[in-house]
């Protein structure tokens, strides 16, 4: 997913792979409401879905972010809530 980081400017993206999933650690974007994170998202879960991986996340407000807000926003594109984390599985 390096491309995307080169693709969209701004924008900061960290993933790491585990033997059962991928970990998205990071994902923020400079400038908030304008679709760059949205676009990002639907490329991750494009690619993850192709090639059956299942994505687990931490949601954090660490960066000004409203925690509930992100939960929103995650839901959105599939991933549901366990006990501290996200996952989403794939679609086939």
């Amino acid at each position: 997913m390096k491309e995307q980081s080169d693709k969209y400017d701004g924008l900061e993206l960290f993933l790491s792979r585990k033997p059962d999933y991928v970990v998205l650690n990071f994902i923020r974007v400079s400038k908030k409401n304008h679709g760059t994170g949205t676009k990002v998202m639907e490329s991750l879960i494009q690619e993850a879905d192709k090639h059956g991986d299942t994505i687990q996340l931490i949601p954090s407000g660490e960066f000004g972010s409203d925690l509930k807000k992100l939960k929103t926003w995650y839901k959105r594109f599939g991933f549901i809530s366990r006990k501290n984390f996200m996952i989403r599985k794939p679609k086939k």
